[in-house]
């Protein structure tokens, strides 16, 4: 309520304090319908009830006829006040309202009397009010009490009415901010360093698909240098790719400040490699630097295997039959190609499994042909065949020894069985001075 509103209610008790003492009821008048001051939170009254039935009978009032006085009341009376030019319209049912619903209500009473009186010659009972109160000083306590009600409820609507002009006009209320203090450093200390590290955003260590990347990204405040390790990435703060990952790796920052170290990790760890289905290519190296020539009854004969998935990663793990139409091999063994040396031993057409990691240099398929000729040497592994053609052959004989004749020379004894035994000892010793 503004000040010039308190003014005007202020202005008017010394007048209605005039009337009270004076012995003057605004029940006084004997047909006055109503003679009690109504507002909201009234429950269970027989005024409240007389007065829905009135604002029902004005077309202002559609809700049920209970005695109690909420919010479908209180819009009625307001309408009421509105259409009456009272001011303000707040709901509450005073004098002045109470003044104008009794002028209509006796007005419709007594054109309902004289109405029975013209059809039975005869007028209705009337009705006696309530006896007025005798002590005039109650009934102005009584009226300043209301008339402090009344001033609550036009503050409460007053503060309705703003809070629905600030939401029609689409604006939301301004909020006091209240500056954060900056923490103060003590005389004398210095700040301790902090930092933190994350992985694809993530504060925790994570689990990703094999062969994938990662991002690593650091910062920290409070400090003048910082070191991620393993990778020798440095700086106060930034962010790394790891670059594909096929094991499992921890990422630790330790960063320093003039108030100490302080350090944080993370470990970014690697789902086990997929189990290839599917066999893309078995690659064959014939023996002999390629020439695909082996001798029979030598060992040493290889072949390089390597086997590969359909996207042409190196197999670490299979199983792989090798077979040849040679109808009988010996020797027949399977190894690293790293270390040279046969790491199973088996028989035409035996299955060997392929679990040593260091697969992709390649294994080797190792036999004695006892046989002349070309061979086939087939393998299969995952679903796929692969053969190559080799040739057997007889191994060429070892080189002869050369012999030559050393001339005579100064000391020799020139007779012919002297030069026989130069000419034998070049032969057995072909790189001595014949001595």
């Amino acid at each position: 309520m503004n000040i010039t509103m308190k003014i005007k209610y202020l202005s008017i008790l010394p007048v209605v304090a005039v009337f009270v003492l004076s012995g003057f009821s605004f029940a006084n008048a004997q047909s006055d319908v109503f003679t009690q001051n109504l507002y909201y939170g009234l429950q269970n009254n027989s005024q409240v009830t007389q007065l829905q039935e009135f604002l029902t009978s004005q077309n202002l009032y559609s809700g049920p006829i209970t005695g109690n006085f909420y919010f479908l009341t209180l819009g009625a009376v307001k309408a009421f006040q509105t259409q009456q030019g009272i001011t303000p319209a707040a709901g509450y049912f005073g004098p002045v309202t109470m003044a104008a619903a009794n002028k209509l209500a006796d007005a419709e009473v007594s054109a309902s009397n004289n109405e029975a009186i013209t059809e039975t010659g005869t007028s209705t009972p009337s009705i006696t009010p309530p006896p007025a109160s005798s002590t005039g000083q109650s009934e102005l306590a009584a009226l300043t009490q209301e008339l402090a009600l009344l001033e609550q409820q036009l503050q409460a609507q007053q503060s309705s009415t703003q809070a629905l002009q600030q939401i029609a006009q689409n604006t939301t209320p301004p909020v006091e901010t209240v500056p954060t203090p900056t923490p103060t450093q003590p005389h004398g200390s210095t700040l301790m360093p902090t930092v933190s590290i994350m992985v694809n955003g993530s504060a925790n260590s994570i689990t990703i698909p094999y062969g994938s990347t990662a991002t690593i990204s650091w910062s920290s405040t409070n400090a003048n240098s910082c070191n991620v390790s393993p990778m020798g990435w440095s700086g106060a703060s930034g962010n790394q790719s790891t670059g594909s990952l096929t094991t499992s790796q921890t990422y630790s920052i330790s960063c320093t400040g003039t108030g100490g170290s302080t350090s944080a990790s993370l470990t970014v760890s690697v789902s086990a490699a997929p189990v290839p289905t599917t066999l893309g290519s078995i690659q064959l190296t014939g023996a002999n630097d390629g020439t695909n020539q082996f001798y029979t009854g030598i060992e040493d004969n290889n072949l390089t295997v390597k086997l590969f998935d359909e996207n042409g990663n190196p197999i670490t793990t299979a199983s792989a039959t090798i077979s040849t139409d040679d109808p009988n091999p010996s020797g027949i063994g399977f190894g690293n190609y790293a270390n040279d040396e046969f790491e199973t031993n088996g028989t035409n057409g035996s299955t060997f499994t392929i679990t040593n990691p260091a697969f992709h240099n390649g294994y080797i398929f190792g036999y004695e042909p006892q046989t002349t000729g070309k061979h086939t040497i087939t393998v299969s592994a995952l679903g796929s065949t692969r053969s190559i053609t080799i040739t057997s052959q007889t191994p060429p004989p070892p080189p002869q020894p050369t012999v030559s004749l050393i001339p005579p020379q100064s000391g020799y004894i020139g007779n012919p069985q002297t030069s026989a035994v130069v000419a034998s000892l070049a032969c057995q010793y072909p790189n001595s001075n014949g001595v």
